[in-house]
């Protein structure tokens, strides 16, 4: 193809010399038709020199010479004057003269221009040749990078084996310890819970002894309000009998003073004979009233003393009670510094379960670190090891092609063709695997869709099923079951879209849109990872032989648990938080079982004690949201046996 090109560059060149040839042929027609001046010396020296300053040494020399033979043949008669015809043949020898080194020039550069052409050609072929050349060594390079990296891999593969080994006896190691540790938190746990179970029981006994105490000052301060509500009904009752008694003595004297005053008019109508009577029986009336009411005002002096002397047993009776009011007042303050002081322990007791429960929590924390730097550790050196191989791959591969180089550059010309051969093949393989995997991609979105299809599809049923589930309770005590893990049928159907799903870290999709991205053991879910289920639950902690180990499981509606499982149930120490409430305590095959505590989210509600099934069941307080005891003893059942 390139010579083709070539060959029609030449041909184009030829013609645009010939083309410039027949324009300077035309020029010279049409300077003929002008006056012809008579050339000089000086003249006929410039013409040719122009031609001579655009050409090479050769082409001047070629201008000399047809300068000189322009000239006439008689030197010596060169003074004088020519004749038209010889000025235009002159003229006419300079210009062919003159396009004939023209042409010569154009042809020159034309061959200059080809060879030039011809030059790149060759360097393209020769580059083309070293990019087949590099085509095939990166080939070969590849293959034998390929080799020595299934030797790595394979000695890698077998140095992560030993790696695991040792670290799975470390964390066998380890876990006996932490197991060892976690019995005895659990000892000390227990031991602290009976500790709080009788501080409890001590704090309930001074609480009722402060009840006592405060309900006989509350007697007594009944008996005083009593006791003057007496007196001051008696005194009320004897100012309503000394009210009476003034009102009928007024009555009698107003009958009295009637009487009087008939008695007057009728002794006044009789006769004037017994107004001398009458007179000395009116002074004798007013004798002897004079003597009542000395004898009244003897009575009023009377009952004024005896004003005086209730008033001042009243006095006496307010001093009286008012220092019953104060030590009534001096005795509820006891009581309640004697409460004050009885919560204190209590918090003092509450703290310190707390602070043992945080410090076994931290020992706990600090064993799953220190198991973590260790795995941390083990991987850090089989990736130094890892390195340490693929370096001497690298020098081994490095030294055999310096081997080969030369072998490689003799047999360059024979492999040419395998190599274009070769080329051909692989970007027939590359479009192929591009088109395999642009198929496998597409499937791999279908089968995402579907499942999201049919994950929606029993989202809806669930849903349907599940209208009218929701609990009216204050305090739901019902603990979810979590979900069940993947059958032999489900693993041998999923797929491992990433990583290593055998014995390292990677990526397991289910058929039914649950999902597993962590570490593998053996093909079993085996250290840290997260399981996402089709249903919106999540798991994400520590998995041991494909089962729930240690860790946190969130539920699609916001529940969670964090703690201990067994069988992929909650059992042992944990912490399990709905919109209901929150419970911390013991778990036994996924219920509330042994001791622990329940807060209602929303009466405030709490409950401290044994459970057994997710009901009260044994000793335990039931508190109000103050504080305030409901209820302290034995439950059976979820309800109180002394009641």
């Amino acid at each position: 193809m390139k010579v083709k090109t070539n060959k029609f560059m030449i041909c184009i060149v030829l013609s645009m010399f010939f083309l410039l040839t027949c324009s300077s042929s035309d020029k010279n027609k049409a300077s003929t038709n002008k006056p012809a001046v008579e050339p000089t010396t000086t003249d006929t020296a410039m013409t040719t020199e122009a031609p001579a300053n655009k050409s090479c040494a050769d082409c001047q020399k070629q201008a000399d010479d047809s300068r000189y033979r322009a000239m006439p043949e008689d030197a010596a008669a060169s003074s004088r004057p020519m004749t038209d015809e010889a000025r235009e043949r002159m003229a006419k020898e300079q210009e062919a003269q003159a396009a004939k080194d023209k042409e010569n020039r154009i042809l020159r550069e034309a061959q200059l221009a080809a060879e030039t052409r011809a030059a790149k050609d060759r360097e393209a072929q020769e580059a083309k040749l070293r990019e087949l050349n590099a085509a095939q060594e990166a080939e070969e390079a590849r293959l034998a990078r390929e080799a020595a990296e299934a030797e790595a891999r394979k000695a890698r593969e077998i140095e992560l084996i030993k790696a695991q080994e040792r670290a799975a006896k470390l964390a066998k190691e380890r876990e006996d310890e932490l197991a060892a540790l976690a019995r005895q938190a659990k000892a000390e746990r227990e031991a602290k819970d009976r500790e709080a179970m009788l501080a409890a029981e001590k704090e309930r006994q001074l609480q009722q002894r402060a009840g006592e105490a405060k309900e006989l000052a509350l007697a007594k301060d009944r008996e005083a309000r009593e006791a003057k509500e007496r007196e001051e009904a008696e005194a009320k009752e004897r100012a309503l009998m000394e009210e009476l008694a003034r009102q009928e003595k007024a009555e009698r004297d107003r009958i009295a003073a009637e009487k009087e005053a008939r008695l007057r008019a009728e002794r006044l109508a009789a006769a004037d004979r017994e107004s001398a009577e009458r007179l000395a029986r009116l002074n004798r009336e007013a004798a002897e009233r004079m003597a009542k009411e000395q004898e009244a005002s003897q009575e009023r002096r009377d009952k004024e003393a005896d004003l005086a002397r209730a008033e001042r047993e009243r006095e006496e009776q307010r001093a009286k009670e008012r220092e019953e009011r104060l030590a009534r007042e001096k005795a509820e303050m006891d009581a309640k510094r004697r409460a004050e002081e009885l919560a204190k322990q209590q918090r003092e007791a509450r703290e310190k379960a707390a602070l043992a429960e945080q410090e076994a929590k931290a020992a706990r924390d600090k064993a799953e670190q220190d198991a973590m730097e260790r795995e941390k550790l083990a991987a850090i050196q089989a990736e130094e090891a890892r390195i340490r191989e693929e370096s001497a791959a690298r020098e081994a591969q490095l030294a055999k092609e310096r081997e080969e180089s030369m072998a490689r550059e003799r047999a360059l010309q024979a492999d040419r063709d395998q190599a274009e051969k070769e080329a051909r093949e692989r970007a027939a393989r590359e479009l192929r695997e591009k088109r395999e995997r642009e198929e496998r991609e597409r499937k791999e979105r279908e089968l995402q869709e579907k499942i999201q299809r049919e994950r929606m599809l029993r989202e809806q049923e669930a849903k349907k099923a599940c209208q009218g589930c929701e609990k009216d309770s204050s305090l739901d005590n019902k603990v979810p079951r979590t979900q069940s893990m993947p059958d032999a049928k489900a693993r041998a159907e999923a797929t491992c879209i990433e990583g290593d799903c055998v014995n390292g870290k990677g990526i397991l999709l289910f058929k039914d849109g649950n999902r597993y991205e962590g570490y593998f053991k053996d093909r079993k879910f085996h250290g840290q990872g997260t399981f996402y289920f089709y249903n919106g639950d999540i798991y994400t902690g520590e998995f041991k032989e494909d089962r729930f180990h240690v860790g946190e499981y969130k539920f699609a509606n916001s529940d969670s648990y964090k703690g201990e499982f067994k069988n992929d149930l909650f059992d042992g120490r944990g912490t399990y938080i709905s919109k209901y409430g929150e419970y911390r305590g013991s778990f036994a095959e996924g219920n509330m079982s042994g001791n622990g505590m329940l807060i209602s989210s929303t009466d405030g509600k709490r409950y401290i004690g044994e459970f057994k099934n997710n009901i009260f069941h044994g000793n335990g307080n039931l508190s109000d949201k103050d504080g305030n005891t409901i209820y302290q003893g034995a439950w059976e059942n979820g309800k109180p046996v002394n009641q």
